[in-house]
């Protein structure tokens, strides 16, 4: 599904980009273009990942980089992934 369903977290709502069909996984799919806003990006990225784990969610984060902002992406899908949450670093 294309951004369903609505995910309420106190008063914000977020729809994932796309979810299975079952509705157990959310996937998220973020672009980074400029190094000047991979700070902001990880931000975002946490406070996205408490969102969908309180509503008891998987949910897999797909980065695509434009370059190589990210110097090591292991390292920084690392500091993402927890229980249910995946994430993978595209470029």
């Amino acid at each position: 599904h294309l951004e369903y369903p609505t995910l309420v977290f106190s008063i914000v709502k977020t729809r994932p980009d796309f979810s299975s069909i079952d509705g157990r996984l959310y996937i998220e799919v973020k672009l980074l273009k400029d190094r000047r806003y991979a700070t902001r990006l990880v931000d975002a990225l946490v406070a996205d990942r408490e969102k969908y784990t309180t509503a008891g969610a998987s949910v897999l984060f797909l980065v695509y980089q434009t370059s190589s902002f990210i110097a090591d992406s292991k390292e920084f899908a690392d500091s993402i992934i927890r229980d249910d949450v995946f994430c993978k670093v595209i470029g």
